[in-house]
């Protein structure tokens, strides 16, 4: 989906049934019965976020844990209340998720939002770096004390290359998903 032609933008679907072993990632871990797919990236038009709770089952002491990367911004309109309401915390206040925090058995990232292209800053002012910046900083402050690890990618989206202003090419994409493997290989989950 690096083109700005609608018609190569289009998703087939297979991204979201897509497992690690499938893309040659976490080789040390079996092929099956390690990842069940259970949610889905938000719509853009219409805010919602849909995970399948009841395949999140931390009672089950085979269950190894759920692990859940939010991120938000520009679909709430840069507003980092309404996105920690509408994106963050319906997740981090469930029930399903509280019991498999309590166990040590949930993971969740925010990671936080990008720098755009200056060149957008006349069209799209409300996400200008300075407007991103207050954002990044005012989820963290809500976030303080939820136990929700924050991955910055700040630093290496400021000045990459995009092709649109906002979304990043190819090398910046495949080490922010390094960058979050990492991460995540590091996180310990309980056994």
């Amino acid at each position: 989906q690096f083109s700005e032609a609608e018609a190569c933008r289009l998703n087939d679907g297979k991204f979201h049934s897509m497992h690690p072993h499938e893309l040659g990632l976490c080789s040390r871990l079996p092929a099956q019965g390690v990842f069940e797919y259970v949610g889905q990236q938000i719509a853009t038009n219409t805010k919602e976020i849909r995970i399948d709770w009841a395949k999140i089952n931390c009672a089950w002491p085979k269950f190894r844990g759920v692990l859940i990367v939010l991120q938000g911004g520009p679909h709430f309109g840069v507003d980092p209340e309404l996105t920690y309401k509408e994106a963050i915390l319906p997740v981090i206040s469930h029930m399903r998720y509280k019991q498999c925090a309590e166990q040590g058995k949930a993971v969740t990232i925010w990671t936080s939002y990008g720098a755009q292209s200056r060149t957008l800053d006349t069209k799209y002012p409300h996400q200008s770096r300075e407007n991103a910046r207050v954002f990044n900083d005012r989820i963290e402050e809500l976030l303080e004390g939820s136990g929700v690890i924050t991955l910055d990618y700040w630093n290496f989206t400021a000045d990459a290359q995009t092709s649109d202003g906002f979304h990043y090419l190819t090398d910046v994409n495949v080490f922010k998903i390094y960058y979050l493997l990492n991460l995540i290989e590091k996180v310990p989950l309980a056994t």
